[in-house]
């Protein structure tokens, strides 16, 4: 029932799957006439949102996060049909979006696939590690942005993280430090695919990449297309 607002796609395992704005996750199979529903989402108090923002797909481990509008991230099994892990944000803090509800996720690259990361309404990013067994995030970067994060992607210790302030951020996490930013007069109006095309102006040569850090190759624009 109700809009669709999220999607993605795995091509190897011949899958679709969709969130709709009433918390509502179908994956749709190749070849068969009938989509399958994950289990439910219910938002955790009244008020609250249930709208899948945006849903990334880990398909080597078959596993699907959904970022959701009342500021948690979820984790499903695909293959096993059922909901495996519920994250939120460290601190709940008073007001209407609180943390700002989460809309974006991406999961890490093959290096550290246990890793994942949210960008919220109210500017902030997230990430977590699977293997911790707790829900809050293991660091967490407040204020990052003066806008909705709107994509964020993920390769060993850097993160990209761009945002309607008209901002694309790379981000070392061994660090937290901003390792370069490029500036955009994108205004708030635009939509995410218009703030995505900013990354279009990040080269190489500004990112830098931990030498220590497995599976971190330098951010160069086709790598960052790709991964948004």
């Amino acid at each position: 029932r109700g809009a669709v607002s999220a999607l993605t796609l795995s091509s190897d395992l011949g899958l679709a799957i969709s969130g709709g704005e009433d918390g509502c996750v179908k994956v749709w199979r190749e070849r068969e006439e009938r989509d399958e529903v994950l289990p439910p989402h219910r938002p955790e108090s009244k008020g609250q949102a249930a709208c899948v923002a945006r849903l990334a797909f880990d398909a080597p481990h078959h596993r699907l996060a959904g970022a959701f509008e009342d500021r948690r991230v979820r984790i499903w099994d695909v293959h096993m049909r059922r909901q495996t892990l519920t994250f939120g944000a460290r601190r709940e803090r008073e007001g209407p979006t609180s943390c700002g509800g989460f809309q974006s996720v991406a999961f890490n690259t093959p290096a550290s696939p246990s890793q994942l990361a949210a960008g919220a309404s109210d500017g902030s990013w997230h990430m977590w590690d699977m293997r911790v067994g707790s829900a809050q995030p293991v660091f967490e970067v407040l204020g990052a942005h003066s806008d909705i994060v709107a994509s964020i992607s993920l390769q060993g210790c850097s993160v990209l993280s761009a945002s309607l302030d008209g901002k694309a951020i790379i981000w070392d996490t061994r660090l937290l430090r901003q390792t370069h930013a490029t500036d955009s007069k994108l205004n708030a109006r635009r939509s995410v695919c218009e703030v995505q095309v900013l990354v279009r102006s990040l080269v190489a040569p500004h990112a830098t990449t931990p030498e220590k850090c497995p599976g971190a190759p330098h951010f160069g624009e086709s790598d960052i297309i790709k991964r948004i």
